[in-house]
């Protein structure tokens, strides 16, 4: 009984703490990454996915006007991604570990589900909700073939190759490239190999011009082009595109986002009174594997 009363008081306290913190973030006039945007942001996300009205919206591409106004990717990225799953991707792999927020592994599209999340370092962990965790590099991942009813990937393939030493990994295990790199394609084979026959893949990435952040790469046509030419070879692949504008973001289609440029919050470059927290643009890859 006294443990039970104290994980409700230190719950208690934990609400009531983000409450503030979001008042906080709305009366100062919702300022991206500044206090309380986290917890919006994560409440914002949670309302969409647990409602299904909301949910078939993003399978019917319907947003509402002012939809995430101020907010990054993860605001349609999450809710896109959850949408497209039915109840026959049972076995699915988070490569990448986007998903890996209590909050959102505990939602009705998956508390069912069996999930695995595959990432290169260490983070929150969620096993007493029987979540397992994978450490590997995602360009040479140990599971056997045909593993998996559904792979996704949320922001996850503009990272690899990258300087990720901003999440505190090695930088000595990336190149540090200025250019273009493909490593990306190598994650793209592994995940077709994991992926059952009849099974999905889910991807999303930043996309417009092509830009070097230095921990990330933006995806341009080309880029993009490289992995539907390969996933045509073993299945049906579709893309679906999101736009953000200073009135939030809505579904888009190739020819309008190819010219967008991100925003990087770290060193402001592409900073604009639009608002955009992140990418103005992302590219979401569906591929159902023959």
């Amino acid at each position: 009984m006294l443990r039970r009363a104290i994980r409700k008081l230190r719950t208690w306290k934990k609400e009531k703490k983000e409450a503030r913190a979001i008042a906080m973030y709305l009366k100062n006039g919702r300022v991206a990454w500044s206090e309380g945007y986290h917890f919006y942001k994560a409440q914002e996300i949670i309302k969409v996915i647990q409602s299904n009205d909301e949910l078939n919206n993003f399978r019917e591409q319907i947003l509402p006007p002012k939809y995430g106004i101020g907010m990054d990717e993860r605001i349609v990225e999450i809710p896109y991604v959850l949408s497209q799953l039915s109840s026959d991707d049972f076995l699915i792999l988070d490569a990448g570990s986007s998903l890996n927020y209590e909050s959102v592994l505990l939602c009705d599209v998956l508390k069912e589900k069996e999930v695995t999340i595959c990432t290169f370092h260490p983070e929150n962990s969620f096993t007493h909700h029987r979540i397992s965790y994978v450490y590997s590099d995602l360009r040479d991942i140990y599971f056997k073939n045909q593993a998996f009813d559904a792979v996704i990937s949320i922001s996850t393939l503009e990272h690899v190759d990258m300087d990720n030493s901003i999440y505190g990994y090695d930088a000595a295990n990336t190149s540090l490239i200025k250019e273009k790199s493909y490593e990306y394609m190598r994650v793209i084979i592994e995940l077709v190999r994991v992926i059952k026959s009849g099974g999905k893949i889910l991807i999303t990435v930043p996309f417009g011009i092509y830009e070097n952040h230095g921990y990330f790469q933006q995806f341009d046509e080309e880029m993009i082009g490289r992995i539907t030419e390969y996933l045509k070879e073993y299945g049906d692949p579709s893309l679906v595109f999101f736009k953000y504008k200073k009135d939030g973001w809505q579904f888009s289609d190739a020819d309008h986002v190819k010219g967008c440029k991100a925003y990087n919050p770290h060193t402001g470059q592409g900073y604009s009174n639009d608002g955009a927290a992140h990418s103005r643009a992302i590219c979401c890859i569906r591929f159902l594997k023959s």
